[in-house]
């Protein structure tokens, strides 16, 4: 710091040419983030895991990272075999409203749902599609 006049002439966003907006929209969902603890975020998460984990047949799903709130929840399927797991992802994608699902390299005959993303309509959306598995 030493080495500087004074403060910097540009601010944050000016290396990726952002707008004024931009920036707004970035300290509006950092202020939304900050808003809810660590907790409150994951007993949310869980609600919707609980919701997806409601359609599926028993058995077939799993939630992982349920106690620790440090981690986000996911909800596992699991089938049979890779091949079929494979084809219900390609069958999610291919819906007039496409579901895509997390796929891991490490365990092929299961797909993930993570639920940060997903808002209440989508919920409806996701639902539908997995009852039709």
């Amino acid at each position: 710091m030493a080495r500087y006049p004074g403060l910097p002439r540009h601010g944050v966003g000016r290396v990726a040419k952002l707008g004024k907006h931009e920036i707004m929209g970035l300290l509006a969902a950092m202020a939304h983030f900050t808003g809810q603890s660590d907790a409150e975020r994951h007993r949310g998460w869980l609600e919707t895991c609980r919701a997806v984990m409601a359609v599926l047949p028993q058995g077939k799903a799993d939630l992982r990272g349920e106690s620790d709130t440090d981690r986000v929840p996911l909800v596992r399927i699991t089938f049979d075999s890779a091949v079929q797991a494979q084809a219900a992802a390609r069958d999610l994608r291919a819906r007039p409203l496409p579901v895509h699902l997390r796929q891991d390299p490490m365990e092929r005959a299961a797909l993930f749902v993570n639920p940060v993303c997903l808002r209440e309509n989508d919920l409806d959306t996701l639902c539908a599609a997995l009852k039709e598995l």
